[in-house]
């Protein structure tokens, strides 16, 4: 439910232009899914002068995997407590 307007905010869909809010922009920064496809555009386009290992975008989203599983091994269980 989460992910699609995730999509939309995190140019994805709808490419950010001029007129985008700097919110939206800024929401879109923080999430890892602009990160995600920035790296996979780079990595795959045969004519990006960029590099194929866009670091910042890679650390993003392992930041994002950190906290996951922090978050998950702190409260996570497979039976209820009780």
């Amino acid at each position: 439910m989460i992910v699609l307007p995730l999509y939309f905010v995190s140019d994805v869909y709808v490419p950010a232009t001029d007129d985008t809010s700097q919110v939206i922009t800024l929401i879109g920064d923080i999430f890892p899914v602009r990160h995600l496809a920035v790296a996979l555009q780079q990595g795959f386009d045969p004519l990006s002068d960029g590099s194929t290992w866009p670091v910042t975008n890679w650390l993003v989203m392992a930041a994002w995997g950190v906290v996951g599983v922090v978050v998950v091994t702190r409260w996570f269980r497979w039976t209820p407590k009780g």
